[in-house]
């Protein structure tokens, strides 16, 4: 029962971190079934070439850690989820390998 009350917990800090680091250029997706949240930008770069990039992408566990899986961006993740209360250990910097985990004190 803790497990799913800090969820919906970190869910709400998710979503509201979510909507502070969009831009205007940014979709937001949301799979609130399967816990797991991106932003994405789309369009055409200079070259008028069209473009698809996920910048960043993350899911909730079963056990409540917060999974970073991709940032594309300059925003300090971390810094932000710590500072609304989401402790280092339920932090896990997915996109790094575990003993580089280990090194930063984030979650492994």
């Amino acid at each position: 029962m803790e497990s799913i009350k800090k969820r919906h917990k970190y869910e709400k800090i998710l979503l509201k971190l979510l909507q502070e680091w969009a831009s205007p250029q940014d979709q937001i997706l949301i799979d609130k079934t399967q816990k797991y949240y991106q932003i994405l930008r789309t369009g055409f770069d200079s070259d008028r070439l069209y473009f698809f990039r996920v910048r960043m992408h993350f899911s909730i566990r079963e056990d409540g850690k917060i999974c970073i899986w991709e940032n594309q961006t300059d925003i300090e993740i971390g810094d932000d989820l710590i500072a609304l209360g989401i402790p280092k250990s339920d932090i896990l910097p997915a996109f790094l390998p575990t003993d580089a985990r280990k090194l930063v004190g984030y979650a492994v």
